[in-house]
């Protein structure tokens, strides 16, 4: 828990009355000086990670967040206050999810405005309603939630991916679904910085491990302030819209589908120089609708239509 490495402690005598009144004193430190005041002597140490003044400053940094790492309680009940705290904040700088997390978690899901048309006009989260809710499975399948809180099996398959757009990160980082063997464009995995929670998101939609806020009350978790955008996933989106099957992932995953686009362009250009080129805001299709994964996937097609199958699950 200190913060800075230090040699090893010296100590110093204490009487009782001496380690009460240091005990007062640390008790209006905040969490980074007493890490600090831990590395002086071994005295100081021993009253400075004593559960009673870790109990407060974690209890203060747990309020209102959805979700701290599993076995903090544990360490501060056990009496290691200190560690608990220092390992939950690292905790909620992680950015990719296990599989145990990722199917233990309601999810609750809302198009982005990019999705357009119906996508928006369907969607609960953009008629003042509670947004739909989805499950994930061990097995790779996915669920919706009805309103009665019913579990129903949609047409969606789940599998991690090494990376998209030439960002790479753990397992767990990258998450794409698939339907009929058609992959939509990858979801990346964050965390909201203020309450902990887990998001996903792609152009097209956001999942996150909480109920999403009504627009304008978080600016964070708005579009805007969201950080994958179609300009992200241009390319993903175009093969997505032209009906290929799987997209390329890694690090090289960008040019392999320039690569793809290029070759594709070659062979039939008719169809995609309608929508190859540098993303414009007309190619976002915001305004026109089209492609979308009904239940909080997908999004605009610049070229296909979505299959009949997409319809399927879109909440009532």
């Amino acid at each position: 828990s200190c913060p800075c490495p230090c040699p090893a402690l010296s100590d110093v005598y204490l009487s009782s009355d001496g380690e009460a009144v240091l005990f007062e004193v640390f008790r209006r430190l905040d969490p980074e000086s007493l890490a600090i005041a831990a590395c002086v002597s071994r005295s100081w140490r021993s009253i400075a990670t004593s559960n009673g003044l870790w109990k407060g400053h974690c209890a203060r940094l747990w309020e209102g967040k959805i979700h701290v790492l599993s076995g903090a309680r544990e360490l501060l009940d056990s009496g290691e206050g200190h560690k608990a705290y220092r390992d939950s904040l690292l905790d909620s700088r992680r950015q990719h999810l296990t599989d145990e997390e990722l199917a233990s978690i309601v999810w609750h899901y809302r198009m982005k405005k990019s999705a357009g048309g119906s996508w928006i006009e369907e969607d609960p989260y953009w008629n003042g309603k509670p947004a739909n809710r989805r499950k994930f499975h061990a097995d790779g399948s996915v669920s919706r939630i009805t309103d009665s809180g019913l579990e129903e099996p949609v047409d969606r398959v789940w599998r991690w991916v090494s990376g998209s757009g030439g960002r790479v990160g753990p397992r767990g980082s990258f998450l794409r679904f698939s339907s009929q063997g058609r992959e939509f464009p990858t979801h990346f995995v964050s965390r909201h910085p203020a309450n902990w929670g887990w998001i996903l998101q792609n152009c097209w939609s956001v999942t996150m491990s909480f109920p999403p806020p009504p627009p304008g009350e978080d600016p964070a978790l708005d579009d805007e302030g969201l950080a994958i955008g179609f300009e992200d996933q241009y390319d993903e989106a175009v093969c997505f819209n032209i009906g290929l099957p799987t997209l390329p992932e890694g690090s090289d995953g960008g040019e392999a589908l320039r690569a793809l686009l290029r070759s594709l362009q070659d062979a039939d250009g008719n169809v995609v120089l309608q929508v190859v080129g540098e993303p414009s805001e007309g190619d976002g299709g915001s305004e026109d609708g089209g492609s979308s994964e009904d239940d909080g996937d997908g999004g605009e097609a610049a070229v296909a239509e979505p299959p009949e199958s997409e319809m399927d699950d879109i909440d009532d």
